[in-house]
């Protein structure tokens, strides 16, 4: 009977991981092919480029020692001249990228001193990653191998990114704002993800504390966690995603 609820949770774990593993690839690709869908496209009036070989220039543009654009048209001993930003006519100079980013400081709905504590939610989400993650692969050699070693490192694991991931996506919603009208789905799914995960890891900390003390439950206990581990895995992703864009895993 124990060993078939061993190889029962075993297959459940090994699932889990596999569609964790093979979330992310797939959105990737699909990233992947939007964008080079975009990249082909040309933009709306916009001409193609004339020629072919390295000499091929689009319309307006100029070639210099093998550089291409404005730097080339510009007069000699103009070259490494600064650049200013052009104002919009009758008004002022638009502002800087990361001007625009500080004037947006503190996210919507979050007062000053809770937006500089989300500024931690980044580094904040490497200690569940890295316990939940150890976590499973302690419970795994456990079901392969019994031994107290593995039941007290998966129990250790598990209480510490329970705790971790609930203070991470604490961090997440203080660092990005209470709300859920975002510019780009991926921060969407990020927090939808994210607060998923924190809630299965509570979950699964409570049952470990409940199987370990002789409560029973290990079936529930291993699905939990096996859930919480993909769960973070694929809200990991989403978090790198909103900075290196989806296809940054892509071959």
């Amino acid at each position: 009977m124990h060993t078939a609820r061993r190889g029962s949770a075993a297959r459940i774990g090994v699932a889990l991981l596999a569609v964790t593993a093979a979330a992310p690839v797939a959105l990737a690709h699909k990233g992947h092919r939007e964008a080079r869908e975009e990249r082909s496209a040309p933009p709306a009036g916009e001409q193609p480029a004339t020629g072919s070989g390295e000499g091929a220039t689009a319309p307006g543009k100029g070639t210099l020692g093998g550089r291409t654009g404005d730097a080339a048209a510009r007069p000699a001993g103009a070259a490494n001249a600064p650049t200013t930003r052009s104002a919009p006519a009758g008004g002022e100079p638009s502002a800087a990228p990361h001007e625009e980013e500080r004037e947006a400081w503190p996210p919507p709905g979050v007062p000053r001193p809770l937006a500089w504590l989300g500024k931690f939610h980044p580094p904040a989400t490497h200690f569940p990653i890295a316990l939940l993650t150890a976590a499973v692969l302690a419970e795994l050699l456990a079901l392969v191998r019994p031994n107290l070693l593995y039941a007290h490192a998966a129990r250790f694991c598990v209480l510490l990114g329970g705790i971790g991931a609930l203070g991470a996506a604490v961090l997440g919603w203080f660092f990005g704002g209470f709300t859920f009208d975002d510019d780009e789905w991926v921060m969407t799914a990020h927090r939808i993800s994210g607060t998923a995960t924190a809630v299965v890891a509570v979950v699964a900390a409570i049952l470990s504390e409940r199987f370990h003390r002789g409560g029973g439950g290990r079936g529930a206990y291993l699905a939990t966690l096996f859930a919480a581990a993909a769960l973070v895995g694929l809200t990991g992703f989403f978090g790198g995603a909103l900075v290196y864009g989806l296809d940054h895993y892509t071959w």
